[in-house]
């Protein structure tokens, strides 16, 4: 996997001495790196199709296993006949988002600048 820098200007990621009263208060989302990973391909077989959209397949990728997330472009069969057809591979590039979570127990105020 690899990771490029996005950004090496600061980013306020809390304004200006933000009040933050008892509460816990995201700040910005700031996209800090994109990965990218390559993926294999999939060989999507069918006995036969009364029209060639009636199988589309997604391709999907997940970072923990349970949560999903579609890529690319669907998948349908070029043709109605029985037949086997490559779909991949694929090459992904990933969004990596970083933010600040602060909490306090009385008021407080917050500032925060992001240094890539």
């Amino acid at each position: 996997m690899l990771l490029a820098l996005r950004s090496s200007a600061a980013i306020t990621a809390f304004g200006s001495l933000s009040p933050v009263n008892v509460t816990t208060t995201n700040s910005v989302s700031l996209q800090t790196n994109t990965a990218t990973a390559s993926v294999g391909t999939f060989i999507i077989t069918n006995g036969g199709l009364p029209a060639t959209n009636a199988l589309t397949g997604q391709r999907q990728f997940s970072v923990d296993g349970t949560n999903w997330f579609a890529i690319g472009p669907a998948y349908t069969p070029s043709v109605t006949n029985a037949n086997g057809e490559a779909y991949g591979p694929a090459v992904l590039s990933i969004p990596i988002y970083t933010r600040l979570s602060v909490t306090t127990t009385s008021n407080v105020l917050v500032g925060a600048v992001y240094l890539p």
